[in-house]
């Protein structure tokens, strides 16, 4: 993954040497080198990490005959076909593609990208840029505007590269991380550090930034409505994801857990490096010992299948602080899954591998919300009504029949969708460990939060794209993982986030997507074709990682111990919140930052 830096408004000296000090915090993303370009009113800066044979030799920003100026972190998955759009040659690293579509289509072009995808864009003449990102924000862009200057960078710590003065704990997001309901979807948990959301552009202009939504999901035409037509769709955008994202000057490897998912996903990579002449591609997994989520059972029978080497990193000696205390990637919160994952791609590295596969997002845009009854009962879909309230299995469910007699009434009502829809947005109560301001914040997000939900046609489609989000760009999640990866020099590919498998399992009914609570009958079916019956339809319970993230929880407590700096913040009340995993976290976060000590360093 490379780095973009970016800086506007200030006189050149000082925007050159504000890019080059950014660039200075992302080194680590510049394993193939770094250059800057610059104007009068304006400076961009590259960190190049080659991850596509196109791009290998690609270290500056693109600059075209029109003014414009792009800097690119990303991969495009459809070449060919922007190729032909625009009419040229497909040839070159992906950054001239791009660049040609700015100058075509300029705001309106981060829609015509499919990928993962951040950049950054500047035209002199007009004094004008442009920040985006790819439709589910798979690759970060933060800014910062300080009076009419703006500054923006992958990583949100490259926006004080003179250290962290002025730079004040976000208290209302801090909040929202105590409870477990932090993303970044516009503001960060620093005070005036705002990412652009995905799927969004950003027009710069004097300093002030416009964003507008790019990708809309509400506008998606309906899917395939028959089971079998719809796991025929799903396997064949999958088979794209997936063969765009072998696309790499070094084999693939593919992180397995031993799961339906990232199981078909390498049955998948198989085939298309086999049909493509690449070479195979290399199963990685972690195994854990003596524990009820260990899968080794399953990545052993499934390299078996495939005929495909598999190589372990075990996750051994996970209790006591010790294990947290070991250099660690981005190690914000004593979390060991970065630390596994930095030590598979240590391993991927060892092997020749560069570009993990994973089978990640399956389950986000998969997983049953709650909330489709409520959207079946509104489209007037009986089968669906029939299924999401349990009448298709149980015709008599007691429970199903009290469903459907609350919606009857309500629909006897005035304005009875509203109301519906309302009754199922209840919020949760504010935990009362909080602070009163930290209550406050918590609840105005909720009702921002009930607001955006209310305003689309899907109630289970606006859950989905929320989880589906919220799971990439919490930074102590898969974006802790990601910003790992980047420090390690490996990139993370997930051919579930791909944007034509999510437009499409989010065109297809609930009622066909999911069956049941965890259920996910098309991947099951197209799985069913690849992988053998114990694989495909397992009778062993799937393994939970209660006990695992259990110890991790413990850990978190005993580490951060009381939330002292969450208490001087006024976050939380005197007598509580000590011994919360959530807590544990956010006071793990606030402590370093405050300190200094939550730099991206590998020492």
């Amino acid at each position: 993954m490379s780095g973009v830096a970016f800086a506007a408004g200030a006189n050149r000296r000082e925007n050159e040497a504000v890019v080059g000090a950014m660039l200075a915090r992302m080194d680590h993303r510049a394993r193939d080198g770094r250059q800057t370009w610059s104007s009068e009113h304006a400076s961009i800066g590259f960190a190049a990490m080659w991850t596509t044979p196109e791009d290998a030799g690609e270290i500056a920003p693109r600059a075209g005959a029109s003014g414009w100026i792009v800097a690119f972190d990303g991969r495009l998955d459809d070449r060919r076909g922007l190729s032909q759009t625009l009419g040229v040659p497909d040839e070159g690293p992906d950054a001239r593609l791009v660049l040609l579509a700015i100058e075509r289509w300029e705001e309106d072009a981060p829609d015509k990208l499919l990928g993962d995808f951040a950049l950054v864009a500047w035209h002199e003449g007009r004094r004008r840029g442009l920040l985006a990102r790819d439709y589910v924000g798979q690759r970060p862009l933060f800014y910062r505007c300080i009076g009419k200057s703006l500054r923006a960078a992958s990583e949100m710590q490259a926006l004080f590269p003179e250290g962290r003065t002025g730079a004040r704990p976000n208290l209302g997001q801090l909040a929202l991380l105590c409870v477990g309901e932090y993303a970044e979807d516009d503001e960060t948990l620093i005070d005036g550090v705002r990412v652009v959301p995905p799927g969004h552009v950003a027009t710069v202009v004097d300093g002030r930034v416009t964003t507008r939504r790019y990708w809309d999901p509400t506008r998606l035409g309906g899917g395939p409505s028959k089971p079998t037509a719809a796991a025929d769709a799903l396997e064949e955008a999958l088979r794209a994801a997936v063969h765009a994202r072998l696309r790499s000057p070094k084999p693939v490897a593919i992180s397995v857990s031993g799961g339906l998912d990232s199981s078909l996903i390498a049955a998948l990579a198989r085939d298309a490096a086999a049909e493509h002449g690449d070479e195979a591609p290399l199963l990685l997994t972690i195994r854990f010992p003596g524990l009820g989520c260990d899968e080794s059972l399953f990545t052993a029978r499934l390299s078996r299948h495939l005929h495909l080497a598999l190589r372990a990193v075990e996750a051994t000696g996970l209790e006591g602080p010790a294990r947290y205390e070991r250099p660690a990637h981005i190690d914000l919160y004593p979390d060991p899954m970065p630390v596994l994952s930095a030590e598979l791609a240590a391993l991927a590295h060892r092997e020749g591998h560069d570009a993990i596969l994973t089978g990640s997002g399956s389950d986000e845009l998969q997983w049953r919300t709650g909330l489709e009854l409520h959207d079946a009962i509104h489209d007037g879909e009986l089968a669906g009504v029939l299924r999401h309230a349990g009448l298709a299995e149980k015709p008599l469910s007691a429970g199903a029949w009290r469903q459907l007699g609350v919606a009857a009434l309500r629909g006897l009502s005035r304005g009875w969708w509203a109301r519906l829809r309302a009754g199922a947005l209840r919020e949760e109560t504010v935990p009362d460990f909080l602070g009163p301001e930290a209550a406050c914040s918590v609840k105005e997000a909720r009702l921002g939060r009930r607001a955006r939900f209310l305003s689309v046609g899907s109630l289970a489609q606006a859950r989905v794209l929320e989880g589906l989000t919220a799971s990439l760009q919490c930074p102590f999640g898969r974006g802790q993982v990601g910003l790992s990866a980047a420090v390690a020099g490996y990139e993370l590919r997930d051919p579930f986030f791909d944007r034509r498998v999510a437009e499409l399992l989010l065109s297809v009914s609930p009622a066909v997507r999911t069956d049941r609570p965890g259920g996910k009958p098309l991947t099951r079916a197209i799985a069913a074709r690849h992988l053998p019956a114990s694989l495909a339809y397992r009778t062993q319970p799937w393994t939970e990682f209660s006990a695992f993230f259990q110890r991790v929880e413990t850990d978190a407590s005993v580490l951060s111990q009381e939330p002292v700096t969450l208490r001087a913040l006024g976050l939380i009340r005197p007598d509580g919140g000590a011994k919360l995993a959530q807590v544990a976290l956010a006071e793990a976060w606030a402590a370093r930052w405050l300190t200094g000590r939550a730099d991206y360093s590998l020492e």
